[in-house]
């Protein structure tokens, strides 16, 4: 089934990625977004995305330079090398590829949110699921976030409360089964077959027919 509440998942996975660790600081939006984004260790988890009505599990795969998300029937993968986004429909075939350079055109950002109105500080240590943490504030302009960060980069929970399109909504994201480990390179990559939505229709091919006999 489609994801119930994709504005809301979009606002969690928009913080999951833009966060970052160390105390609250002028950097480049760049800076910011890569200090969580491509954590230099591979690891595999299942999330939960809960906006306190509706949750939705799915999965998490993550190497240095590219991570999968998996939630309902949605996949999204971000090539952070090529500033790029790719968001498959169902069925695998077709996806929206959107370009992830700038701060304007990062399409998983709230509206009218930009990088440089975020906020970051570690305001503690904490161990969660036997995991030592980095217990983070974020914060933006409507909106705040706490978010435990393992050590090595991974964010393994957040809650708090913002407003998205308007509504104010209570968010949060757990991950379990955390594995640390190289990952299938297939899983970043589109599929075999697929291609972006709106590519022209792939000419087919076949036998040539055989011109006639000249008489």
């Amino acid at each position: 089934m489609p994801n119930p509440f994709p504005k809301t998942a979009s606002f969690v996975l928009a913080a999951m990625l833009l966060a970052g660790g160390g105390p609250a600081r002028a950097a480049e939006p760049a800076d910011i977004y890569l200090q969580i984004v491509n954590p230099p260790v591979a690891y595999s988890g299942r999330i939960t995305l809960s906006n306190g009505k509706v949750s939705v599990d799915g999965t998490i795969n993550h190497r240095p330079g590219a991570t999968r998300t998996h939630m309902g029937r949605t996949v999204i993968i971000h090539e952070y090398e090529r500033a790029r986004w790719l968001q498959f429909l169902p069925g695998g075939k077709q996806y929206i590829e959107l370009s992830t350079r700038g701060q304007a055109k990062a399409p998983y950002l709230p509206p009218r949110l930009k990088r440089r109105d975020l906020r970051v500080q570690t305001v503690g240590i904490e161990t969660v699921a036997g995991e030592k943490t980095r217990k983070l504030r974020l914060t933006i302009p409507k909106g705040e976030l706490m978010l435990w960060q393992t050590l090595d980069g991974i964010v393994i929970k957040m809650e708090g409360t913002a407003t998205v399109h308007r509504r104010k909504q209570t968010v949060t994201m757990v991950m379990t089964k955390l594995k640390r480990g190289p990952q299938d390179a297939a899983l970043f990559v589109p599929p075999p077959g697929s291609e972006p939505l709106g590519a022209p229709p792939k000419k087919k091919t076949g036998p040539r027919k055989k011109a006639a006999p000249k008489k």
